[in-house]
């Protein structure tokens, strides 16, 4: 993994948690969601870290889910996961490499129905990049390519903009524009849009980049930029830092509405 990330990630929990005490909520939800989060959850974060993710990226949602207020737990192995989706309080699967397709076949055969199950009964699901391309109906793998992903969401997906560099977006989050880390995330286009679905976010083209979705008794909340980005990211990548703000307590808000 490379270092530097990681160790933003380790840092951020810590450092940034002033940041969020003292934030403006951006994202809508309930006034009361940290504290929500914190009383009588007995379960945990279950965050996916295994082959297919991005260096860091499972560690930077584990600061997220650190400052506020909640237990993780990593898990390697996508066949594990339905086992251990009984205990959790959401489970995360954050950025990706710039090849998901395996990760997206182990998850079509193992994760897809005990993710329905766990969803249907209550659960929670935060897609982030490579996490949301998995969630929609279909995505673009390539420009004449469109396969199928886990169907959890009434939405297909095509990375938005041209390159695959990192960069910082332009994005209107809930009526306010921020500029947030970004790298060949998806923009989705709704197949449908019943009452459960919510729009969080759009790209300069006004395609959406982040939503909120209800199935069944449960929730999913799918990101194409990185909220959990912090100013290393930047710096790693060698991104402007002058016009960008820390977009961390958004992240962290992300997460206290997804488990309220």
């Amino acid at each position: 993994m490379t270092s530097g990330r990681v160790a933003a990630a380790l840092r951020s929990a810590g450092t940034l948690a002033a940041l969020v005490a003292c934030s403006v909520v951006v994202l809508a939800g309930p006034a009361s969601g940290r504290a929500g989060a914190r009383a009588g959850s007995p379960g945990y974060v279950l965050i996916y870290a295994g082959p297919g993710t991005c260096d860091g990226c499972a560690e930077a949602v584990g600061a997220v889910a650190d400052a506020a207020g909640l237990t993780v737990r990593y898990v390697s192995q996508p066949a594990r996961v339905p086992r251990l989706l009984g205990g959790a309080l959401a489970f995360v699967v954050p950025g990706t490499g710039d090849n998901i397709e395996a990760m997206r076949v182990a998850f079509n055969r193992t994760v897809g129905p005990a993710l329905r199950t766990y969803l249907r009964s209550g659960g929670r699901y935060w897609g982030i990049c490579g996490g949301a391309y998995l969630a929609v109906r279909r995505y673009w793998a390539t420009e004449n390519d469109q396969v199928a992903a886990l169907g959890i969401v009434p939405a297909d997906a095509e990375t938005y903009g041209a390159g695959s560099a990192a960069r910082l977006e332009r994005v209107r989050w809930n009526g306010s524009l921020r500029w947030l880390y970004f790298q060949s995330g998806p923009s989705f286009t709704l197949t449908r849009r019943p009452p459960g679905l919510r729009v969080l976010a759009t790209y300069a083209d006004g395609s959406i980049a982040a939503l909120s979705y209800r199935y069944g008794n449960g929730r999913v909340i799918l990101s194409g930029p990185h909220p959990e980005a912090t100013q290393d990211w930047l710096v790693e990548d060698g991104l402007p830092t002058v016009r960008w703000q820390p977009t961390f307590p958004l992240a962290v808000a992300m997460l206290e509405e997804l488990v309220s």
